[in-house]
């Protein structure tokens, strides 16, 4: 993944991307932190059925959670493209 194949409604959400980086992570997506301005942002990517869904069922429970009061990431936006998933939160 590059800043390029981040969907525009998601770049137009956010605004220009300065610095893209990608941490260790796990199997089931690819996950990158996107620098902004005045801003850190992640960005979940999945393209496998199986792993589409736990995207999903990840974007409802974390927008569920955050009105909990308890620390967890703000989920601002699930976007679908195609085979692939897009899950854009803090």
């Amino acid at each position: 993944m590059n800043i390029h194949d981040i969907p525009i409604q998601i770049i137009e959400q956010i605004g220009k991307v300065q610095k893209i980086t990608f941490p260790r992570q796990g199997h089931t997506s690819i996950v990158a932190i996107l620098d902004m301005p005045d801003k850190k942002y992640v960005i979940k990517k999945t393209e496998n059925d199986l792993y589409n869904e736990w995207l999903s069922e990840e974007y409802k429970v974390l927008q569920y959670l955050y009105h909990t009061g308890l620390p967890v990431p703000q989920a601002y936006s699930y976007h679908v493209e195609n085979k692939s998933r897009w899950l854009l939160m803090d």
